[in-house]
């Protein structure tokens, strides 16, 4: 069996890694760290946004009830709460409303969410044929604002069609978009 010498190291030369093998070490960790937190604040973000849409989901079956059962609009959150739960918060703060702020929105067409991300409304409008829509939006608010995505919702009181809509860009207000609720 052959055996190679063993290399023999010098008084000098230690062992351990270079500065530049260190520094690459470190730009690349922070290179995966920046793109890690960005992806994670877009998980979170897309959760809250989620929350808001299962929120307008639930008042778009209030709205059915309650036109089903009094043929007209509702105009109020109160009149939703007759047929599903509606509680919104006093305040625009996550922290705040998750520690017990809530309330029952009334005597307002628009009223803080749950959580205190996004401001919920409810208005009424006509498709181009002059039927009856019941819209909802969900506009982040607060710290939750400039980052936050907005929902719509509608539904059309003549032909029965719902839509609801994740919109997948923050910081503008959506329109009342009737055209999707024909």
């Amino acid at each position: 069996m052959t055996r190679f010498p063993r290399r023999c190291r010098s008084k000098d030369e230690e062992g351990g890694f270079t500065l530049v093998e260190l520094i690459i070490t470190v730009v690349i960790t922070a290179i995966l760290s920046t793109i890690a937190i960005q992806i994670y604040q877009n998980i979170i973000t897309k959760s809250h946004q989620r929350e808001a849409s299962t929120l307008l989901n639930a008042y778009l079956k209030g709205i059915k009830s309650y036109h089903i059962e009094t043929g007209s609009q509702p105009t109020m959150p109160e009149h939703l709460r007759e047929h599903v739960s509606v509680i919104g918060c006093k305040v625009y703060d996550y922290q705040a409303c998750k520690s017990g702020n809530q309330v029952n929105p009334s005597g307002n067409r628009k009223w803080k969410s749950p959580s205190g991300l996004y401001e919920i409304a409810l208005g009424q409008d006509t498709d181009s044929q002059g039927g009856a829509v019941s819209y909802l939006t969900a506009i982040p608010r607060g710290d939750f604002e400039s980052e936050g995505l907005p929902v719509y919702a509608c539904y059309n009181l003549t032909t029965g069609v719902t839509s609801l809509s994740l919109i997948g860009v923050s910081g503008v207000d959506i329109p009342r978009w009737t055209h999707r609720c024909k």
